[in-house]
């Protein structure tokens, strides 16, 4: 498994402000495609009995893009007590077919849990590349993964001292979209009571 140093902000403008601001500091649009991501978690597991970093410790994704075959992603994360992620990293396996690939979660013991809905944006110069990921039509987000830094410190140091000129949300370098999620789910189970 493959471990990443990986920070997620909210981005503070739109779309199209973004790429011209990434477009004016040299980077490029490599990518732009539509994403599902479905996530799944064991069937046992009851949403009100687990914290979401519980929840998102260990779990499965069907990744769905629309320039390519779908996948089935192995996500691991391992959380501070504040929260944010002390290690996470993925395996991904490659899959002729969503329906068979959901088939195959539900045989093995799983159970859908969210959807996101991801239009991605790759920004690359160099060797530096950002993912940039407007979120269920709601709120935009920018991936950044350090290449030489040691520790996630220094990656979030990075990108303040590099690339402070993008528009962002400087009280979080964490942002979880797969939480966000799974809060509107519990807020939504609230009002039914």
């Amino acid at each position: 498994m493959k471990l990443e140093n990986e920070i997620t902000v909210k981005i503070t403008c739109s779309y199209d402000e973004l790429t011209r601001i990434m477009k004016e500091h040299g980077f490029e649009v490599i990518n732009d495609l539509e994403l599902l991501d479905t996530y799944y978690i064991k069937n046992e597991v009851n949403i009100n009995e687990y914290t979401n970093s519980e929840l998102l410790s260990n779990y499965l994704i069907i990744r769905v893009p629309s320039n390519n075959n779908p996948q089935i992603t192995y996500k691991y994360k391992r959380f501070n007590d504040d929260g944010s992620i002390k290690e996470q990293g993925k395996v991904n396996c490659d899959v002729q077919d969503e329906k068979q690939a959901t088939s195959l979660l539900e045989q093995i013991g799983y159970k859908k849990l969210i959807i996101i809905k991801n239009h991605i944006k790759f920004f690359k110069k160099d060797d530096v590349l950002f993912v940039a990921a407007y979120v269920n039509d709601e709120y935009l987000c920018l991936e950044y993964s350090g290449k030489n830094e040691k520790n996630i410190e220094e990656v979030i140091e990075t990108f303040k001292t590099k690339y402070g000129f993008i528009p962002h949300d400087e009280n979080n370098y964490f942002i979880n979209k797969a939480m966000i999620e799974i809060d509107k789910i519990r807020n939504n189970n609230l009002k039914t009571l």
